[in-house]
C-alpha cells in the first residue's frame, strides 16, 4: 500500500478509535457508512450489501472476543489496494474518507 494510502487508514483508524489498539467489531460495523461508498453513489451497488461485503470481511479479521486490531483494519485496507491500481489513489481515499465521515482535512 503506498504511503499516502496507508496514511488516510491510519487517520480513520485514529480518528474512530481515538488510537486505541482495539476496537470492537459491532462498533467499527456501526460507524462504517456503506451509503456514502462511491460505487453506491454512483448505484452500481445497494448500500445494504457493501455493508454486508464490509462485515463480513471485517469479521473474518476479528479476534475471537470480536475485536478488531490497528493491524487487522490496515490488513483489510491493504486487500482494498490491492484491486486498485495506483492511477486509482485518490480513489482509494475518498472510500476511506466517505465510508468513515471524514473530511479530507482530518
Amino acid at each position: 500500500m503506498s504511503n499516502a494510502r496507508l496514511a488516510v487508514v491510519k487517520r480513520a483508524w485514529n480518528f474512530l478509535t481515538q488510537g486505541a489498539p482495539s476496537c470492537p467489531l459491532a462498533e467499527l460495523c456501526k460507524c462504517y457508512e456503506a451509503s456514502a461508498h462511491p460505487r453506491v453513489l454512483s448505484r452500481e451497488k445497494l448500500a445494504e450489501n457493501v455493508q454486508r461485503e464490509f462485515e463480513s470481511c471485517m469479521g473474518a479479521l476479528a479476534s475471537a472476543d470480536g475485536m478488531i486490531s490497528e493491524e487487522a483494519f490496515i490488513e483489510y485496507y491493504a486487500c482494498v489496494s490491492m484491486v486498485l491500481p495506483a492511477e486509482r489513489e485518490t480513489y482509494f481515499c475518498d472510500v476511506v474518507i466517505k465510508t468513515w465521515g471524514l473530511t479530507k482535512n482530518i
